[in-house]
């Protein structure tokens, strides 16, 4: 994928809107992947940090769960930032892909490719 960005080639000659948005979702997903694998790894080494420090059982099953959560939720903002930015920028690339195509539709009435549109009457 890196080498299509680089030479400027997407497959079969899809729009690159398309293309950056495929990438978009890709990156996505891999972050996911990457922070609940972190996440997991962390509470899965957690235990053996407390044991370390030799505290009592209640003082580390507490410490246990606040770390644990606060894990989550550390690594659930970060995603939710970032699928809120993708989801923006999806939003804001159809806007403009929107825009284009009523841009190029007025250009080709203009030049006589395409038939007037109709009036409608209210």
């Amino acid at each position: 994928m890196l080498w299509a960005v680089i030479n400027g080639t997407t497959r079969t000659e899809e729009p690159v809107i398309n293309f950056v948005l495929h990438w978009l979702m890709v990156t996505c997903v891999n972050f996911t992947t990457g922070m609940l694998s972190a996440v997991l790894a962390f509470c899965i080494g957690l235990p053996s940090l407390i044991w370390s420090f030799g505290a009592s059982f209640w003082s580390g099953l507490l410490f246990f769960a606040v770390a644990s959560v606060s894990a989550t939720a550390v690594s659930a903002s970060f995603l939710g930032a970032l699928y809120g930015a993708a989801g923006g920028a999806a939003y804001a690339t159809a806007r403009i892909a929107a825009q284009q195509a009523r841009l190029q539709e007025g250009r080709a009435e203009r030049q006589g490719q395409l038939p007037p549109r109709r009036q409608h009457a209210d």
